[in-house]
């Protein structure tokens, strides 16, 4: 199947579902004995995937609920894609994971990240309204705290 020999479409997915199958069949037997549940690792993951959503529970702003999971539903799927693009070329491999059924990336991308994003987010959009990037004469870059609907000079400089 391999060389300067032509392949037909049906012996290219033949062999594409039975690597499928062989790698299911190992990792499997990898999450058995090295990521399940008697390995602290484990315990790890699980506590990377819930502890963020307990943090967002006791600190989301109820009032902006919608506006706030909508930006941590976005960093979800970004990450969720950027993650399987990472792992699909092998340069970002999560050795421990929850189930053999989920993404490696999961409690990454569905708790973590997204979580700490989020809340990153509704910190600045309630505390610092706007942050300019100002290149000034001098060669340096100053940050301005800037209201809506204020002139950036006017702006409190950092």
């Amino acid at each position: 199947m391999t060389g300067g020999l032509a392949v037909s479409y049906q012996e290219y997915w033949t062999k594409i579902k039975s690597l499928y199958q062989e790698l299911d069949q190992v990792t499997n037997s990898y999450w058995d004995n090295h990521s399940s549940f008697g390995d602290w690792q484990f315990w790890a993951v699980v506590a990377i995937t819930i502890v963020p959503l307990l943090l967002l529970i006791r600190f989301v702003d109820q009032e902006r609920l919608f506006e706030v999971f909508f930006f941590g539903f976005a960093v979800h799927i970004m990450w969720n894609y950027a993650g399987d693009v990472l792992e699909l070329k092998r340069y970002f491999i999560h050795t421990y994971f929850l189930t053999p059924m989920l993404p490696s990336i999961f409690n990454m991308a569905a708790s973590a990240l997204p979580v700490a994003f989020l809340l990153v987010y509704q910190y600045c959009t309630n505390t610092i309204k706007f942050l300019y990037l100002d290149y000034s004469s001098k060669c340096h870059f100053r940050i301005r705290n800037c209201s809506l609907g204020k002139d950036i000079r006017t702006c409190r400089v950092w």
